[in-house]
């Protein structure tokens, strides 16, 4: 028996397609986002039986999230993964499976294995290599994202103008920069989370990949990622200030130079 696994289509029906023409599969297996790929693509070869489960894009589904089946005498068991957090670790999905006497366990949701310190750009590249997730202009939204909102607003904007200002002169210099590195991590991470979700929602809106309306899509996506943004504010706020505990002489923010006018003219009075 030949089975087909798919995952994460996110529209791309014709590569599904491409897929089925190519294995001439006896089953397929769709592990979610997005379940009306699934149909589509059923509609398409309706002789071929399909069994999917919904993802985490897949909002108002009323299918079971995981479902164990089985096919030559094998029991399988399907999920997304997202109910079973397996971007973190696999190890709820795995012990999942075993509990449910499944022999294989199939899941979707993560593209690729990385490090911790690759995991933004390990997930961007591997959104972009997957053809069935984008491909390069997936690439090109996320590095616009989670990228240029960080760097060029959350930092230029937001983290350097805050820590090279006079905020808080009055406590001291220890614990002025203390507090400006506090407020300028959540301010930058808040900002440019929310910048980011709302990059999201329009990205998606204009595609055409979902059925949700622009305000309820806006409802969902800017709360959770302003939870987000606290609380990558306040690890970024702690490891910075552990940093300029540590070494004060490193992480002491810069002082604007004097015009080189200036110090010529201090230069020659001198």
């Amino acid at each position: 028996m030949r089975i087909l696994v798919l995952s994460d289509s996110h529209g791309n029906v014709e590569n599904m397609a491409r897929c089925v023409e190519l294995t001439q599969p006896n089953a397929i297996l769709h592990l979610g986002d997005c379940q009306r790929d699934a149909e589509a693509l059923h509609r398409l070869y309706p002789a071929i039986p399909l069994q999917g489960v919904p993802g985490n894009c897949d909002w108002g589904a009323v299918d079971s999230p995981e479902v164990l089946t089985e096919y030559g005498g094998v029991r399988i068991l399907l999920m997304h993964g997202h109910t079973r957090s397996v971007k973190a670790s696999t190890l709820s999905a795995i012990y999942t499976a075993k509990e449910m006497g499944a022999q294989i366990l199939l899941f979707g949701q993560s593209v690729t294995v990385w490090g911790a310190g690759l995991e933004v750009p390990g997930a961007a590249l591997g959104t972009a290599l997957s053809t069935t997730i984008g491909g390069l202009l997936a690439l090109g939204a996320n590095v616009w994202n989670m990228a240029f909102y960080g760097c060029f607003v959350g930092y230029f904007l937001i983290y350097r103008p805050l820590m090279r200002s006079r905020c808080f002169a009055r406590r001291g210099e220890r614990a002025a920069n203390r507090l400006k590195i506090t407020l300028a991590s959540v301010l930058g991470c808040v900002l440019t989370l929310q910048l980011g979700a709302f990059s999201v929602v329009l990205e998606t809106t204009l595609s055409g990949i979902t059925d949700l309306p622009f305000g309820a899509f806006c409802a969902i996506m800017q709360p959770i990622h302003l939870a987000i943004g606290l609380i990558e504010g306040l690890i970024t706020a702690a490891v910075l200030l552990f940093l300029y505990e540590a070494r004060p002489d490193r992480s002491r923010p810069k002082r604007p130079s004097a015009p080189r006018s200036s110090r010529c003219r201090r230069d020659s009075a001198r």
